[in-house]
């Protein structure tokens, strides 16, 4: 992957972060407004875990930022750690949010404080879910793209900002039918699925921050890639995640009587055609061995 690859990655990342801190704060104020309007308890609780969502997306953006600076003396494989890092707060407000709508779901059955929603409310929880899976679709395609983490986990943040949305249409229509009582059950039921995922983002995050390799696939596309390469008999490989990117340790086994200049002309070639043809991959080290029969 080359320099010019990674910058318009992380510009497009930066692009989508930003549609979504947009969308977050509209959307936030419109069902804070909507909620006492329309004298809903679940578009305020919608409302408050938009407003998590937007601080999630602000951290997204934050290690973007960081993730995009380039090597340096402190940092000789670059910042690109940030993103899991980044993931893994993600998670925790995920789970964080979902803990506390059961809390404020339970209270409001157990004291029967369920008011009977208004229209607006209605409107605002049908808002709510288009927008959010909109961002959703949005950005889980640049996650993909981009192989990024914390785009990805920002994606799923806004999928379960939307079964929250979808939670709270379930409570104001069961509402103005008179069944009040359905309101705090829905947002118990899909703070379960919140936490879960936050969760499964949490552990995806502790897998980035500790080395784990890409996959077999992408290691055989790697070997293959190397063999390719003309001189080179055998290669054997082993790579890291690091973020979005991958780092990949290379041997190969050439000619024991070729010169150290040829040798080394031929590991050159090995670096530069792993770097155009894999996808990810921004650094590899290659050692040479000697061929034995």
């Amino acid at each position: 992957m080359s320099l010019e690859e990674q910058r318009e990655g992380f510009l497009l990342g930066e692009r989508v972060t930003w549609v979504g801190i947009w969308a977050g704060v509209a959307l936030t104020l419109f069902e804070i407004m909507a909620g006492f309007v329309g004298k809903s308890t679940a578009i305020i609780a919608d409302a408050t875990h938009s407003a998590s969502d937007l601080f999630a997306t602000v951290v997204v953006l934050l290690s973007l930022k960081v993730a995009k600076k380039p090597l340096d003396v402190e940092h000789p494989y670059g910042h690109g750690k940030i993103e899991s890092l980044a993931a893994g707060v993600v998670g925790l407000l995920l789970m964080g949010t979902g803990v506390l709508i059961v809390i404020s779901a339970a209270r409001a059955l157990l004291r029967g404080e369920i008011a009977e929603p208004q229209m607006m409310a209605l409107v605002a929880a049908v808002a709510a879910i288009v927008v959010r899976e909109s961002l959703y679709q949005y950005t889980a395609r640049a996650g993909k793209k981009l192989n990024s983490p914390a785009i990805t986990a920002s994606a799923w943040h806004h999928r379960s900002d939307a079964y929250s949305s979808v939670a709270a249409l379930i409570g104001v229509s069961g509402g103005m039918l008179g069944y009040r009582f359905l309101d705090p059950l829905a947002g118990i039921g899909v703070s379960v699925f919140i936490v879960k995922m936050g969760w499964g983002i949490i552990i995806d995050a502790y897998h980035g921050l500790m080395d784990t390799g890409p996959g077999e696939r992408v290691l055989k596309n790697i070997v293959e890639v190397a063999e390719s390469v003309s001189g080179v008999e055998h290669a054997y490989t082993r790579a890291r995640k690091m973020g979005r990117f991958i780092l990949a340790d290379v041997k190969i086994d050439v000619d024991p009587k070729a010169t150290v200049e040829e040798g080394h002309l031929i590991g050159h070639q090995v670096k530069q055609k792993i770097l155009s043809d894999v996808e990810h991959v921004v650094d590899v080290m290659v050692h040479l061995n000697p061929h034995l029969d």
